[in-house]
């Protein structure tokens, strides 16, 4: 290993050989992280390459470049004498001053279509064809079954400022459900659509300082950072891209990307599988991801493990549309959506 002393970086590293963690965004973790120690890219790279678990294939390898591409060039250490200059750079202390401001990043339209032509002509039909399981089939009570664990629950909307209009608790796998038990949702007295918060719940009303304002003096809540059970899943949505252009930028990324969804308007939105350990492990892999996602037309905001997502198969009369379901794979892998095979 390059590195002598350096407790982060070696923490990271092992996190390569989990099977547990998100392969793509811990790649990001360790390059900054190596770089933090004054690590060359080609220190990091070997370090990389000999704590990955499986051989190195060409994929492998083409996702290592992509990782460096995302992370930006490599920070040129300057010594602050010539004794630094004598000491190898892996045991060098890094500066102290404060880090510059992070550049936030923006939409960049001309970007999205650049990378959406890569798979210009990719549409909606070819999305439902590549889907493992039929979107048509679905309802929204059968759409939540396939994607949470048995004994979990999942908090349902049709009012999005709202504590909820049910909480859906996931049965057995070969227990028998009633897949219409969410039909109430289908068509919503209101008429703005139904939502559903993408992360697990322990189902428990919690009272919260943060939350009490004069309309909720006690901050009364179940749907709350401090309920959840799984920071499972991040949400990827877009109000900025057109719709055609986003899908074909969607299929072409080397996430686990679980389901694929409209908002009944204009947005599309993707549920990713992340399996973030915690709140600070999945803020890390949202922000090693960021850069690209909002680049590409991501909103930053909706990244978030707390965060309502459109219920599929649910219909919006604000918009006259359906919330329709395109994509959905219980069991997503990092092979991008666009490579899998068309579904008989």
């Amino acid at each position: 290993m390059a590195t002598l002393s350096a407790p982060k970086y070696r923490a990271r590293l092992a996190e390569l050989k989990s099977d547990s963690v998100p392969w793509n965004p811990t790649l990001c973790g360790v390059i900054r992280s190596g770089r933090g120690y004054n690590l060359t890219d080609e220190e990091i790279r070997r370090d990389i390459e000999q704590n990955t678990p499986a051989r190195i294939t060409d994929a492998r390898l083409k996702e290592i470049d992509r990782a460096f591409a995302t992370c930006g060039a490599a920070p040129i250490p300057t010594p602050k004498d010539s004794q630094d200059a004598r000491i190898p750079a892996q045991v060098l202390v890094p500066d102290p001053k404060p880090r510059a401001t992070k550049v936030k990043p923006n939409f960049i339209p001309s970007k999205l279509e650049q990378f959406a032509r890569r798979c210009d002509g990719f549409d909606f039909a070819d999305l439902k064809a590549r889907s493992p399981i039929r979107p048509h089939t679905r309802t929204p009570a059968s759409f939540l079954h396939a994607l949470y664990r048995p004994g979990e629950k999942v908090i349902v909307f049709d009012i999005f400022e709202s504590q909820g209009a049910g909480t859906l608790t996931r049965g057995a796998d070969l227990e028998p459900y009633d897949a219409t038990i969410l039909d109430y949702l289908r068509k919503p007295h209101l008429g703005k659509g139904a939502w559903f918060l993408a992360n697990p719940v322990d189902g428990k009303t919690i009272f919260l300082d943060r939350l009490k304002t004069e309309k909720k003096p006690d901050g009364r809540t179940c749907r709350a950072e401090e309920n959840l059970t799984a920071f499972r899943y991040l949400v990827l949505e877009s109000d900025k891209a057109d719709p055609l252009l986003w899908i074909a930028a969607l299929v072409q990324l080397p996430l686990k990307i679980a389901a694929v969804y409209s908002s009944g308007g204009k947005s599309i939105h993707a549920l990713v599988r992340v399996d973030a350990r915690d709140k600070a492990h999945f803020v890390e892999i949202k922000e090693s991801l960021a850069p690209l996602l909002v680049t590409l037309g991501a909103d930053d905001g909706a990244m978030t493990a707390v965060r309502l997502t459109r219920l599929p198969q649910c219909y919006r009369a604000e918009k006259d549309r359906w919330q329709e379901l395109y994509f959905l794979n219980p069991n997503p892998t990092e092979t991008p959506i666009h490579q899998l095979p068309t579904q008989p």
